[in-house]
């Protein structure tokens, strides 16, 4: 997703550790997003691509296919 797109909060994860960050502010160049550990602040271009982990969104995304195998009698 584009850093614009980013939503409030999200992980990056870096081998095997996870860094959660917040966005704080954002301009018409730049993302400023918050690490919650640090307090250190990061500027992400905003039409850059960045991969990162919303554990709210896989949980919900394993229900959503679990019901679904469910509905088909898979499961």
């Amino acid at each position: 997703m584009k850093a614009i797109d980013l939503p409030d909060t999200f992980d990056i994860r870096v081998g095997a550790f996870e860094y959660p960050f917040e966005i704080v502010d954002w301009d018409l160049d730049y993302v400023y997003a918050k690490s919650i550990k640090t307090n250190e602040i990061v500027n992400i271009p905003v039409h850059e691509m960045v991969t990162v982990l919303i554990p709210d969104t896989w949980d919900n995304a394993a229900l959503d296919i679990e019901f679904s195998l469910m509905q088909k009698g898979l499961i």
